[in-house]
C-alpha cells in the first residue's frame, strides 16, 4: 500500500523475527532515527522520539495529529515499510475487515497502525480502549468469543481533524490513552525544501522547486501529492511540462 524510496537497499537485512527489516548501524540513537525515517525532511526530535518508542521493551501508544500538509503520514509509511509484522487498519475503508478481524489474522503483530482514527467504526469502540490499556482484545459475536493478548505492542494512530477529536467526548477519552505528538504543517519555504530533499535522487533541485511552488499555488501542500508526482515527473521534463502535469491533475481533483 505504501511505497517510498529510501536507502534501505544499502542496509544489512535482518531476519523476519526482528522488529526492523534492516539493521541500522548508526553510532547514536539520533543517527539511527535519521536513517530509519529517511527521507522525511527535518523534525529530528520527532524522529528520535518515535525511534525510541519502537526500540522500547514496553507497550507504547502514539497519536500523530496534524494537517495533511504535515509529514505525519510519512512517519506511518516509514514504520509500515521498515518493520516486520505490521497490521495496518483504516476504518474509513468500508470493505476492509474491522480491527479485531485483522488482528485475529495477525496475532503475532509487533506494530499496529491505525489511520483516520476519527472515522472509527462502532465495532471498534469496545475493542480499542482495552487494546490501548493493556494489549488485550475481547469480542463476542453470537456464539464466538475472541480473546487475544498482545505483549509489548506498538500502536501508532493518525488524526487529521483535530477539532473534531477535541469536541467529541468518546474520541477525547480515547485520545487520553495515547501519547500525542502534534506535527505542524510545513510553511512554504520548508515545503519547498522538503520536496527538494524527497526528490533529490530523481529530480534536479530547480525542477523539484517548480513542483513545490505549483502545489503551493493550488493550496495543495499535501505530502501524498508530492509522493505521487515524484513517480510521474521525469528529469527530462521542462518547466512547461511540470506546470501542465500538475495543472491537469489539479483540475481533475477539483472537478
Amino acid at each position: 500500500m505504501f511505497g517510498v524510496g529510501d536507502k534501505s537497499g544499502k542496509l544489512k537485512k535482518n531476519n523476519d523475527k526482528a522488529l526492523f527489516k534492516h539493521n541500522y548501524e548508526g553510532r547514536t540513537t539520533i543517527e539511527n532515527a535519521e536513517q530509519f525515517f529517511f527521507p522525511i525532511y527535518g523534525l529530528g526530535d520527532i524522529k528520535e522520539k518515535l525511534y525510541q518508542v519502537l526500540i522500547d521493551s514496553k507497550q507504547n501508544n502514539i497519536l500523530l495529529s496534524g494537517p495533511s500538509s504535515s509529514s505525519k503520514d510519512m512517519f506511518l509509511m516509514k514504520i509500515h515499510d521498515q518493520c516486520n509484522d505490521v497490521v495496518y487498519y483504516d476504518p474509513a475503508l468500508e470493505k476492509s475487515p474491522d480491527l479485531v478481524d485483522q488482528i485475529s489474522k495477525n496475532k503475532n503483530a509487533k506494530v499496529i497502525i491505525i489511520d483516520n482514527i476519527s472515522k472509527l467504526r462502532k465495532s471498534d469502540w469496545n475493542t480499542l480502549p482495552h487494546l490501548l490499556k493493556n494489549g488485550t482484545i475481547e469480542k463476542t459475536a453470537k456464539t464466538n468469543k475472541t480473546e487475544i493478548k498482545m505483549d509489548n505492542i506498538k500502536i501508532f494512530a493518525a488524526l487529521d481533524d483535530q477539532n473534531r477529536l477535541g469536541n467529541d467526548e468518546p474520541l477525547s477519552k480515547l485520545r487520553a490513552l495515547f501519547v500525542e505528538y502534534n506535527i505542524s504543517e510545513y510553511n512554504d519555504e520548508e515545503f519547498i525544501e522538503f520536496v527538494k530533499f524527497y526528490c533529490r535522487n530523481k529530480l534536479p533541485d530547480e525542477k523539484s522547486e517548480i513542483m513545490a511552488r505549483e502545489l503551493i499555488k493550488y493550496n495543495s501542500k499535501v505530502i501524498k501529492e508530492v509522493i505521487s508526482f515524484s513517480k510521474i515527473l521525469r528529469e527530462t521534463d521542462t518547466r512547461e511540462d511540470i506546470v501542465r502535469i500538475i495543472e491537469d491533475r489539479m483540475k481533475h481533483i477539483t472537478s
